[in-house]
């Protein structure tokens, strides 16, 4: 079976959105029915993970592109 492809934005700017994207991800089982692509600021997230004391995993895949790219990437890839 092919996983889900998810597209999630980091939300508010005070944060609260990485609490919930990197804590949901936390959790091996929800890597293996989907593949999160999360629209944001990396430097966010990697300080958002060393507050909350997380080991989520994640790598930059694409920079600069904007919601509607995402989502053509999300359907059609």
């Amino acid at each position: 079976m092919e996983k889900l492809k998810i597209g999630i934005t980091e939300g508010n700017k005070d944060r609260t959105g990485y609490n919930l994207i990197l804590t949901a991800f936390e959790e091996p089982v929800s890597l293996e029915l989907s593949h999160p692509i999360i629209y944001g600021d990396k430097e966010t997230a990697i300080q958002q993970r060393r507050i909350l004391n997380l080991t989520t995993n994640f790598i930059t895949i694409i920079t600069n592109v904007t919601i509607p790219q995402i989502v053509k990437f999300c359907k059609y890839s």
